[in-house]
């Protein structure tokens, strides 16, 4: 789902968690190299000690005080710990029972002093290692001779501190990534809550009434220019349609007085014309026509003027039966129907009651029904249907067609569109649609034209 909010959380969310990541891993990290320090510094400072208590005897071997001592036990066969000694020429000269017969790899001469290195234990455990030079001491004489000692203790205790540090590091990161997502869910929504409104203000401006204006001195900072730009265009839209329902009223107005002179002169015309003469009679009942027709279209056009500028006067009263309604409307249409061949069908499945002005709502159905009369193909269907139950009030107005697709239907309400080759009826001025849009706007009727199968056109009205 492309959404903002989405989009938000789920880089917040990532930034936190690889923030966590690597700040854990530092942290790990650097914790790992103070407590190997520390181990390697307790490391040399007990091998010292057991350099410290080496003594060399008269005859030039070693005396281990150590292993005389209560340490003893610590260097035992089976103990962890390990030692070993060499001369300066490299040869072994004590170690501890625990190695046996194996050596510490230790490489001589030391290329420092002292030296650690991590190891393999003869056990097989992982080990570190530190070797160093000393003089044992000697209570006659100082010594002369150098060694070398090497000293060596499993890893186990280290490594059992690291693995706990690490699920310690792994369980608090996830806690505190857990208790933070609520904080940021909190913190999304409450910083887009300008955004939200913003959008749920837009959703309401419609094309009849563009009065609506965003508070932009409300907005955040981000949005304010956003809002002044919309009530800019807002502005501009509402003048434009403003001129453009005087341009069409005032037209229609001043239409009226040349039509109706037009009207009279074809009819006093056609009342005098002598009837050897019809050639005369003939243009003046074609000019009469065609005032009727000019007539019945600046009509429409002052209805659909005085919807557009919220003058159309609504008297709503209960209506009873809107099926009946329909039904009645539909009996004026049914000989014109039949002359068509054309099967007209109305299902009333239940009836059901409404709050409506009878007069406008009779109006809707009358140009649905006389659009699906005229422009249906000869020989055609036109099913009417009224739906209620569950909260469902619908009325279903379905007629068969040629040549219609989806981008016609979305232009069906356009005042003055027709389609050149299905819609070519003269007695259509391509108004009704339109009359019917503004009608059901004002009745709070949902209208909605569909093609569900080719060839078969469904409006909807949705009460």
């Amino acid at each position: 789902m492309n959404s903002l909010r989405h989009r938000l959380l789920l880089w917040i969310s990532l930034s936190l968690v690889v923030m966590f990541l690597i700040s854990g891993l530092v942290l790990f990290a650097y914790v790992q190299y103070e407590l190997g320090l520390h181990f390697d510094s307790v490391l040399l400072e007990r091998a010292s000690i057991l350099a410290r208590t080496t003594e060399q005897l008269a005859d030039g071997t070693l005396y281990f005080e150590f292993l005389e001592a209560e340490l003893k036990q610590h260097y035992s066969a089976d103990s962890g710990e390990y030692y070993q000694v060499w001369t300066r020429s490299g040869e072994s000269v004590g170690r501890s029972p625990s190695l046996g017969e194996e050596s510490l790899p230790v490489r001589l001469p030391l290329y420092q002093d002292p030296v650690f290195q991590s190891i393999r234990l003869p056990d097989g455990r992982n080990g570190r290692l530190v070797a160093l030079s000393f003089l044992p001491h000697e209570e006659e004489a100082p010594a002369v001779d150098t060694f070398v000692m090497a000293f060596a203790v499993p890893l186990t205790e280290l490594e059992t501190i690291i693995s706990r540090l690490l699920q310690g590091l792994f369980f608090s990161g996830l806690a505190l990534l857990l208790g933070l997502f609520p904080g940021i869910w909190l913190s999304v929504n409450r910083s887009l809550e300008s955004l939200d409104l913003l959008s749920s203000q837009t959703s309401t401006i419609r094309t009849d009434d563009l009065s609506f204006r965003f508070p932009a001195s409300e907005m955040p900072q981000e949005l304010r220019p956003i809002s002044l730009r919309l009530n800019d265009l807002l502005d501009r839209l509402q003048a434009a349609f403003e001129r453009e329902r005087r341009f069409t009223g005032d037209a229609a107005h001043e239409l009226r007085t040349p039509i109706a002179e037009l009207k009279i002169l074809a009819e006093v015309g056609l009342a005098e014309a002598v009837s050897d003469m019809p050639s005369f009679r003939s243009y003046f009942e074609d000019a009469l026509a065609i005032a009727r027709h000019m007539e019945s279209l600046v009509s429409l056009l002052l209805s659909l003027s005085r919807c557009q500028s919220g003058q159309q006067v609504l008297e709503k009263v209960h209506c009873s039966s809107i099926g009946a309604l329909l039904k009645e409307v539909c009996q004026r249409y049914q000989g014109e129907a039949e002359e068509r061949r054309l099967s007209l069908e109305l299902a009333m499945e239940e009836d059901f009651s409404a709050e409506s002005d009878p007069v406008l709502l009779a109006a809707v159905f009358e140009n649905l029904l006389s659009n699906a009369v005229v422009y249906t193909p000869a020989g055609g269907r036109i099913r009417l249907a009224v739906l209620s139950g569950s909260g469902l009030r619908e009325i279903l107005i379905g007629n068969a067609v040629s040549g219609v697709t989806l981008s016609d239907v979305s232009r069906f309400t356009e005042p003055f569109w027709r389609k050149n080759q299905t819609f070519s009826a003269t007695a259509h001025a391509g108004l009704g649609l339109a009359l019917v849009s503004a009608y059901a706007r004002l009745l709070q009727i949902e209208l909605a034209f569909s093609l569900p199968e080719p060839g078969w056109l469904q409006c909807t009205l949705r009460f």
